[in-house]
């Protein structure tokens, strides 16, 4: 009788365990669709000039925030960064950065878009040019 008692203990903890294993799975999500319109790949803007970012996010279930960021290469120094937290399943990014910087400069351009709050993302990057002033 305490074989049968303990062989059955033994069964409901495995039964247990293996529902706890099994249920419990990382909420997998849709990519987003991100176009970046704009700058364009390779585009070149004079120092003063404005950089502006335009990108179209969409996804087929709700997001939860977009970043830009615009950074020097190859440092990945970023010089300007915005951002929106907004439960949406379509974002319409219109934001803008002066071309401040005093050098030549290879830049990149990076929209994120955040799935889920655990942390998961897509994102999409876009290379540009900084030149510098040159008397106008």
């Amino acid at each position: 009788m305490k074989t049968f008692k303990n062989l059955f203990i033994i069964s409901i903890v495995m039964l247990s365990s293996a529902v706890a294993l099994f249920s419990c799975k990382k909420e997998e999500h849709s990519h987003p669709s991100i176009t970046i319109s704009s700058p364009t790949s390779g585009q070149a803007f004079d120092g003063g000039d404005t950089v502006y970012v335009k990108a179209n996010v969409t996804s087929e279930e709700e997001m939860h925030g977009w970043v830009v960021a615009i950074r020097k290469l190859p440092t990945k120094q970023v010089v300007f960064m915005d951002d929106v937290h907004d439960h949406l399943t379509e974002y319409n990014i219109n934001t803008y950065w002066v071309n401040n910087l005093g050098a030549h400069s290879d830049m990149e351009v990076e929209v994120i878009a955040y799935i889920g709050h655990d942390g998961d993302s897509t994102s999409k990057k876009v290379e540009f040019h900084s030149h510098i002033v040159t008397g106008k």
